[in-house]
């Protein structure tokens, strides 16, 4: 028996269903798995850095785990903004989604 994914679950209902939805719903779920993840490794961590690449370049510069965060989070919002566009128009699993919104929300918050 195959076991259904929470992909699948998300896009449960969807009339016109494709392939490439279940892939967008696979994405959101790990951008979404990562940023929790990074979040928690990166809390205590300073926004700014101290660096000195030789040769009398020294400074300070943004954390890159910031950096890397905040890319991942636009991403993530942007993938999760178009796979709740697909799901309510074509009468997906919108409490499903509804959920992932809130998590996008405390995303959010804590960064």
């Amino acid at each position: 028996m195959k076991q259904i994914s929470e992909a699948e679950k998300l896009c449960a209902g969807i009339q016109e269903f494709r392939p490439e939805i279940i892939e967008l719903a696979e994405s959101v779920l790990f951008m979404q798995q990562k940023l929790e993840e990074s979040r928690n490794l990166i809390k205590d961590q300073p926004l700014v850095i101290e660096y000195d690449n030789g040769g009398g370049q020294s400074g300070i510069r943004e954390n890159p785990s910031y950096v890397s965060y905040e890319k991942l989070f636009a991403t993530y919002s942007k993938g999760l903004s178009a796979l709740m566009k697909i799901v309510s128009e074509s009468g997906g699993n919108t409490q499903r989604v509804s959920s992932f919104e809130e998590r996008r929300a405390r995303l959010k918050l804590a960064r």
